[in-house]
Order: C-alpha cells, then sequence, then structure tokens
C-alpha cells in the first residue's frame, strides 16, 4: 500500500526545469508567467559544477503547487536570494 503512495505521490509533483545563460529578476518574471506560473518563493541556491541551481517552491494560474528549478550559467546573486518570492 505505501508502494502505491508513493508512486501517486512521484506522478502528482510536478517539476518545471527551466535553463537560461543569466538569470536576474526579470528574467525570472517572464520565463514563469511563459510556463503559467503565478508566483514563486526561492527554496534552495546551490552550486553543481559550472551550473547553479536555483530550485522554487512555485503556484501555477491554476492554484495548482509546482516546483521550479532555474539552471543557470550565472545569476544575480543581489536580486535573488534564498527565501525571496518572485511574482509573475
Amino acid at each position: 500500500m505505501l508502494g502505491w503512495l508513493l508512486l501517486g505521490a512521484l506522478f502528482t509533483a510536478a517539476v518545471i526545469i527551466i535553463c537560461v545563460s543569466y538569470l536576474d529578476k526579470k528574467t525570472a518574471m517572464n520565463k514563469l508567467r511563459e510556463k503559467s506560473i503565478h508566483k514563486g518563493v526561492v527554496r534552495d541556491i546551490f552550486q553543481s559544477g559550472n551550473v547553479t541551481h536555483i530550485k522554487l517552491d512555485a503556484i501555477d494560474t491554476d492554484g495548482n503547487e509546482k516546483e521550479v528549478e532555474f539552471e543557470a550559467d550565472a545569476y544575480n546573486s543581489y536580486e535573488i536570494r534564498k527565501g525571496m518570492t518572485i511574482v509573475a
């Protein structure tokens, strides 16, 4: 039974990955708007090799929760910080 619950949770979780070369607040707002995301909160920022991963907990225009991950070569650390809210 637990296996079916975990499998169901795996299919309901929506992850959107957006790749950009440079990420600032304006670029993030535009990319979220393109994916029909209303707003997102930066949950985590970490480096993997030469790529920075920025994870957001987001809500789409229908009110559904989504996980959004930006993969960027560089980002503006003054505009994109952990805990900030980006409204598209």
